[in-house]
This record gives structure tokens, sequence and C-alpha cells, in this order.
């Protein structure tokens, strides 16, 4: 199903950013329990070369590619010409722990803030008005140390997809005439949590981190937190963070690999 397609394709990117291999998997990153600290280098590059060599269930028709951009990207493909949607996610290894102590939420907030125009697709309504006319979706979550971006679309419309998705990375707008909405829909998310059992062990769990740790942080972000933030803070954070290096994308679609490779 199209739900299925996605949930996995979120596993296949969420993974390579974010789990750790003991041994030979050394395409994943081991990024641990806490965001990267202030100034600290970039991941290391990865050898593809010493990962072991996937082995397929008996069933798994599927054909898979993987390998690392020359920017330091991590892609893994995923081609199936029964598939009848094409879909697509970016992990970027950055979330709330790195949110500024004096600017909490401000990952979560940069999230909703990329979907609203682009330097080539200047238009905030161009990407969701692309993927509706050609029944698709999209949606995007924070987490503590990375954050997802992904969408489902006809097969037919998948390049021009990625064209405008790719731009989020590439030259986000975050036109100030949005960033009180914004601001506003981060807060009715704080607001809506409240009486959420989830959340509220969350928050519990979270408090008990030392007094300093990240973990501790206000991740979701209000108004309060929020209030004042200016474009230039929003460019900063994302300059710093949103690298080639820090991301992996994954692609499934039933076009071939050689030419999801070339979309990538």
């Amino acid at each position: 199903s199209k739900r299925a397609i996605t949930v996995a394709l979120l596993g296949l990117a969420g993974a390579l950013w974010s789990s750790v291999s003991l041994a030979s998997l050394l395409l994943l990153l081991a990024t641990g329990a806490s965001a990267p600290a202030a100034g600290a280098s970039a991941p290391a590059a990865i050898d593809l070369a010493a990962v072991p060599p996937r082995q397929a269930a008996p069933n798994d028709a599927p054909s898979y590619r993987r390998f690392v951009l020359p920017n330091g990207m991590k892609v893994l493909l995923l081609s199936d010409p029964k598939l009848n949607v094409a879909s697509a996610s970016v992990a970027v290894g950055v979330g709330n722990l790195s949110d500024p102590p004096e600017r909490q939420g401000l990952a979560h907030y940069l999230e909703h803030m990329l979907f609203l125009g682009t330097e080539k697709y200047p238009s905030v309504e161009e990407f969701g008005q692309y993927l509706q006319r050609n029944g698709g979706y999209n949606n995007a979550y924070t987490a503590h140390d990375r954050t997802n971006y992904h969408l489902e679309i006809q097969p037919e419309a998948f390049e021009g997809a990625l064209d405008r998705f790719a731009q989020f990375f590439i030259a986000p707008r975050f036109t100030p005439e949005f960033n009180e909405r914004e601001v506003n829909a981060v807060n009715s998310e704080f607001q809506k949590n409240l009486e959420n059992d989830g959340w509220r062990e969350f928050a519990l769990r979270n408090s008990v981190y030392r007094q300093g740790h990240p973990a501790r942080n206000f991740d979701i972000g209000s108004r309060e937190t929020l209030k004042g933030t200016t474009r230039d803070e929003l460019l900063a954070f994302h300059r710093r963070y949103y690298s080639a290096n820090r991301m992996s994308l994954a692609l499934t679609g039933p076009a071939s690999l050689d030419r999801l490779e070339a979309w990538a």
C-alpha cells in the first residue's frame, strides 16, 4: 500500500542516519544519543566497500543501490516496477538537541518554514499544489538528533517533485511575512500536546537529564520561545547544520535504478 511504502521509506532514510553498527555496517553513522557539539568536526567519510552485500529475501523482488554523492550525501535507492507510487525521504542529522538555549524550538520551527517557498520556486503554495495535482502528499518531523522530510507522488510526476523538494535544502526563502503564521502553527502543536499522555511521559523522561543537558530543552517551541525569530537566525541554523554530509536520501519507485540515481 502507499502508506506501507512510505513507512518503509522513512525507515530506510532514518536508518542511514541514526542506527549504529557494531562491526561492518560502516554505512550507518554512529551518532549516539546526543547532537554534535558546537564546533564539532564533520562526520567521517563512509567506506561503502566495507559494507557487506545485502542479503535478499526469497520473495524480495525490488532492486537496491547505495552510494555516497561527492558532496557527502548518503543515498539508498529501491526500484520496483510493481510500485504505483514514488516516494522520497531526506533525513538531516540535526534536531532539537541543537536548539540554541535562547531559541528553543528553532529546529522544529525551521522545519515548518522550509515548506514556504524557495529561490527557484518562490510561491508558498507551489510545492503543496504540485503534490496535490499529482496525487501526492508530504510531511515532516523533528526528533532529538534528526529532522525528516518525506513525500509520495504519482511516478510520472516524481522528477518534478524531487526538483522542488531539493530546493528546501539548497535555497529556502524564509520569507519574514510568514514568520508569525508559522510561530502560531508551532504554538498550536504545543497546546495540542499539553493533554497528550504520550507527550507528558516524554517531557517527564526528559526532565531527569542533568541540568544543562540539551535533552531538557523545550523541543517543540511556543509563541514565547520563538517570538522575534529573524530570518538571519533561520539562515544561520540552516547553513550550519543543513549540509549534504549530514543528510541521507532514500528514493523508491517503479523507475530504474539508473534513472533514480540520475535524479538523486
